[in-house]
């Protein structure tokens, strides 16, 4: 599949030779930039302490936006570049307006693409596509008064992808490639007092391509923050503020490194003011250093020691503030803040530890997206993803596959997220190359390129405290290059280890961090005597239906001490908001942009615990609940003991209320808080309750649910917060009890009406009609109104989900799919017993048989028995169970069972077992590809109904699964890659579709190209019995 699609794109853009227009710039990976500035940590020049307490960059007088519209030229190739465009007198009437920062192709300038793994043209490094979209940048400025006379002016760009050249004033100021790091321009010798003129040349493609080919829309531009600020002559230009802890964990250390940096030709002298602050602004360390001769550039390295310091880790994110005041003898030139956190990481004993905590990655990838811009993220976003993960019990993030925005780590920092930083580096699609992979990573020539991008990223967040791994990058493959990257990192950087997926076994990765691997992988793995860890860096592929057996996963990880946890691919999916051809709104994914068919991987960037919007899909309640950090389980529940597990390991649970409901049937019996626990890390305690004394749980099923609630706000959790949820079945085996059909019935031969292909029986409360042909309940008449509108029939198929597809059981378990339509009626009789119709029908369905047992009193009430008699040669069956469709007033569904959310049979813990309601057309998920999808689980009993309307209620002794629609069930079909459908474009048809279920299959989400619904979650062929009953609802 993938090699067509390759041959394909080789014929929609060609690449050969480069042409004259595209320069070797573009073109040479030896050539990484021209003039930019060196990389260094993220600090800013502040004029005075006030300013640098508060942190905002914004609100200094040194800073000035240039964000905003700028003037723009789009051009399909370099040729056909507006010439004399750098000049400042160009007309920019001839020119677009397009919004900085984000992506063009968003903004209605050329096409993006959405690929996982090739990239759009035939890989021959280091060539570019002949057809290279140039996007030409233009805006003016004033510069503020002062700003020349006194200082140096550094222009600064966030994030360009993928090369760039810069003028200012019609010179040439400089040239830089490689996107998701800064690229900065002293532009002081090129500026004038007042208005001035900006032109950007950005190359959708450089050979930079080749190191950027993530799974993501293909998108170009200025994509991050675009901005001058102002330094003085002798600044400091870089910090490294390395912390570490005693043994005792209370004792903080830090060991600095200052690079002053003089800009004039003349010797100048600086005086350096070092002081740590608590929070509350206290000073806890000092130091005065002076410099009086920095000729060009000085390194000035202090250390010292902290009594009594509070440790940063993700559940306690104590940070300190390092302010560093640069002053002459007459003024301060410059005050420098830093938000540090005094913390230790380590591999030892083949755990990685946090402060000498073997800490669990409870963790999620973090693709930056937009749904409007692309993969420009607004502050306000970034606060709202981060303030998600943490009231959903997350407490890690990847940076996949690139450094983030700036402002995301010092979230990360201030409220506490560990964070993998990784490397903008992936070459995925070299493995179509005839030499793969080793062509970038056993070339010399790649190796400084290799190289530049960990350590730009390195040297911008070596300070924030959050990161406590580098990433050496993504699915590039491995070789020497990466070997160097290894060791540049791990000599510039001694407080943090280094991964690499693809390193696997190798020295040169110091954690063991395998993707999309199975638990019976990581469970051998574990008792291996591999001295690293291992955690998954990339798992539970939340593509569409997805996320299932996460439970199992993590009973394995907590299993064994040398599995920490893993990162869930992906937080948010990558789609575009966008109109569908009916003029609603859709989720748009690959195909629906522009891009040609041959050329985008459809769904596959829509892999989100959230849509792109950030509303939650149902699976993030499952996250939540797995990676909760507080445990109840029994002891004896019939007793009232229970045991509380503390899974942190910095925070007892002394801010936590416990309250717990006592239920008989799903109804609520008791409620009350417990007394307060002040439990310590990482320890159980067992507490009891006391039960009212009138309780037989030896009659009917009882359950007990306990809720933990944040009793004060801390960081983004607001008092009142659910942070841990458990259900406890406090007699297991002892479930619901449905009853039965009327003991003494009274229908008799007169209630039965012989048609010629129909037969019809009156009772109580409506008339039940047969067809006589197919053997089916093909008419519910209430009041003279049939409510039924197609027959119940069994079903055996579902619309197959995104793991469906990737798997194939669309084409391995097609018999299914024909065999519920394929079917013959062989036999049937009908008889009165003891006041009780009974009608019994044999269906043969290809080489599968099914009889089925209806039993009718005067009530009303249908006792359906049925037994299917399968060869177990046949293919796994999606599902088993009966569909059929009502009328569309019944709108209203109330059910015994597990909810309120959508659940699966390998998906359902965060799903209790409870009384609940919810419309009809609240059922169904729109996922952004249709599919199976709405599903309840573990079902006593569920009701239909609606205004003023009679009902339906199904009963079972058996657990049951439904779920319901209002349209047809085939809406939900898969039908091409060519013919793009979104969920949201299913309008309700004045219809409730029913689908009545003994088992459904689980939904799995090891992965979504291969990967099986785990066998435990799997519906074997063999002999199948269950039973359930119809009633009518007044």
């Amino acid at each position: 599949m993938k090699f067509r699609i390759i041959s394909l794109m080789i014929g929609f853009i060609s690449c050969s030779n480069p042409s004259n227009y595209i320069p070797e710039d573009i073109r040479s990976p030896q050539i990484l930039e021209r003039n930019t500035l060196k990389p260094h940590s993220s600090i800013f020049s502040f004029e005075n302490e006030e300013l640098a307490l508060n942190g905002d960059s914004e609100k200094s007088s040194r800073y000035l936006s240039l964000n905003g519209t700028w003037k723009f030229h789009y051009a399909e190739s370099p040729d056909k570049m507006m010439p004399g465009i750098q000049k400042e007198n160009y007309n920019l009437s001839n020119l677009s307006d397009i919004k900085v920062p984000g992506n063009w192709e968003p903004q209605g300038f050329g096409i993006p693409y959405y690929l996982d793994e090739e990239y759009p043209f035939e890989p021959d490094p280091p060539h570019t596509p002949t057809v290279n979209p140039v996007g030409t940048y233009k805006r003016k400025f004033s510069l503020p008064k002062g700003w020349k006379s006194k200082d140096r002016v550094i222009l600064y760009f966030g994030s360009v992808r993928s090369a760039m050249y810069l003028w200012v004033n019609e010179e040439k100021v400089g040239f830089a490639k490689g996107s998701k790091v800064p690229i900065e321009f002293d532009i002081t010798d090129f500026i004038t007092e007042g208005e001035n003129d900006i032109t950007v040349q950005v190359y959708r493609w450089s050979d930079a391509s080749y190191l950027e080919g993530q799974d993501t829309w293909r998108i170009s531009g200025l994509e991050r923050n675009v901005y001058l600020y102002r330094v003085p002559d002798v600044r400091i230009y870089d910090v490294f503020a390395k912390t570490s802890l005693d043994r005792a964990y209370s004792k903080g250390k830090i060991d600095l490194e200052i690079l002053l940096k003089n800009h004039q030709k003349q010797i100048k002298p600086a005086h350096l003011t070092v002081r740590i602050l608590d929070s509350s602004n206290q000073l806890v360390w000092s130091e005065a250093v002076k410099s009086n001769a920095i000729e060009n550039e000085e390194k000035i390295l202090l250390a010292g020691e902290i009594n009594q310091v509070l440790p940063w880790s993700a559940e306690k994110p104590n940070l300190y503030k390092l302010l560093i005041t640069n002053a002459s003898e007459k003024q301060v030139n410059e005050v420098v803040r830093i938000n540090i956190g005094f913390r230790n990481v380590e591999i030892k004993g083949r755990q990685l530890l946090v402060n000498g905590q073997p800490v669990y990655i409870k963790g999620i990838n973090r693709c930056e997206w937009d749904p409007y811009l692309g993969r420009y993220v607004t502050k306000e976003q970034m606060l709202r993803d981060i303030m998600l993960m943490k009231q959903n019990n997350i407490n890690a993030v990847r940076t996949s596959h690139y450094p983030n925005d700036e402002y995301w780590y010092e979230l990360c920092d201030r409220y506490g997220l560990y964070v993998v930083d990784e490397a903008n580096l992936e070459a995925h699609g070299m493995q179509y190359h005839s030499e793969s992979y080793k062509k970038l990573t056993s070339d010399n020539n790649w190796r400084d390129a290799f190289i530049d991008r960990s350590r730009r990223m390195v040297e911008r967040d070596k300070n924030h405290p959050s990161v406590i791994i580098w990433s050496m990058g993504n699915e590039a493959g491995d070789g020497p290059n990466f070997v160097e990257v290894y060791n540049w990192i791990s000599e510039r950087d001694t407080t943090r280890p280094v991964q690499y997926q693809e390193a696997w076994y190798e020295q040169h990765t110091d954690l063991v961090v395998p993707m999309y691997r199975n638990i019976d992988f990581i469970e051998e793995f574990a008792q291996k005597d591999d001295p690293r860890p291992l955690i998954l860096c990339e798992y539970a592929h939340a593509m569409g239906n997805s996320v299932g057996n996460l439970q199992d996963y993590w009973d394995i990880i907590e299993k064994y001490p040398n599995l920490q946890g893993g990162f869930i691919w992906d937080w948010v999916d990558q789609a575009f908001a966008r109109q569908g051809e009916n003029g609603m709104a859709i989720w748009a994914y690959g195909g629906d942009m522009g891009d040609p068919k041959n050329m985008n991987d459809s769904s596959f960037c829509a892999n989100g615990l959230l849509y792109a919007d950030r509303a939650p899909y149902p699976y993030l309640n499952e996250v939540k609940k797995v990676y909760q950090n507080i445990k109840i389980s029994s002891l004896n529940a019939a007793r009232g003991d229970f045991i509380l597990k503390n899974d942190m390991f910095f925070t007892s649970t002394s801010n936590y209320v416990i309250n717990y409901e006592l239920f008989e049937n799903g109804s609520l019996l008791s409620s009350s808080n417990l007394p307060p626990i002040d439990l310590d890390a990482n320890s159980s305690q067992p507490f009891s309750i006391n039960y009212p004394e009138s309780i037989d749980f030896t009659r009917n099923e009882h359950h007990i649910n306990f809720y933990v609630y944040q009793k004060q706000p801390e960081g983004l959790i607001p008092k009142g917060h659910l942070i841990a949820s458990e259900q406890i079945q406090i007699t297991p085996g002892l479930v619901w009890s449905a009853g039965g059909l009327s003991s003494n019935s009274g229908l008799s031969a007169d209630d039965i009406v012989q048609g010629p292909d129909n037969m019809f029986i009156n009772t109580k409360e409506w008339v039940i009609g047969f067809d006589q042909q197919s053997g089916l309940i093909s008419s519910l008449d209430v009041n003279g109104i049939n409510i039924l509108i197609e027959p119940i029939a069994p079903n055996y198929w579902r619309a197959p989900t995104d793991n469906d597809l990737g798997n194939g059981l669309q084409n391995r378990a097609k018999f299914w799919k024909v065999a519920s339509k394929e079917t013959k009626l062989v036999n049937s009789d009908h008889s009165i017993n003891e006041g009780v119709f009974e009608f019994n029908t044999d269906h043969k369905y290809l080489e599968f048989t099914q009889s089925t047992n209806y039993r009718i009193d005067e009530d009303g009430k249908i006792h359906v028995h049925t037994v299917i008699e399968m060869p177990i040669d046949l293919p796994e069956i999606p599902r088993i169970g009966f569909s059929m469709i009502f009328d569309g007033k019944l709108n209203k569904a109330r059910w015994y069972g597990r909810g309120p959310m959508e659940n699966y049979w390998d998906r359902k813990t965060s799903a209790f077992v409870g009384l609940h309601e919810r419309l009809v057309k609240d059922f169904p998920t729109p996922y952004l590809r249709p599919q199976e999808s709405g599903n309840r689980s573990d079902i006593r009993w569920f009701e239909i109904k609606g205004e003023n309307t009679a009902g339906i209620r199904f009963e079972s002794d058996s657990l049951m699964n439904f779920s319901l629609f209002p349209f047809h069930y085939k809406r939900l079909e898969h039908y091409s890659k060519d013919h793009n459908m979104h969920g949201s474009e299913i309008l309700p048809e004045d219809i409730t579709y029913l689908n009545l279920d003994h088992l459904q299959m689980g939904v799995g989400g090891d992965n979504s190209w291969g990967a099986r619904t785990h066998e435990k979650y799997t519906i074997k062929p063999g002999r199948y019995e269950y039973a359930f009953t119809i009633i009518p609802i007044k």
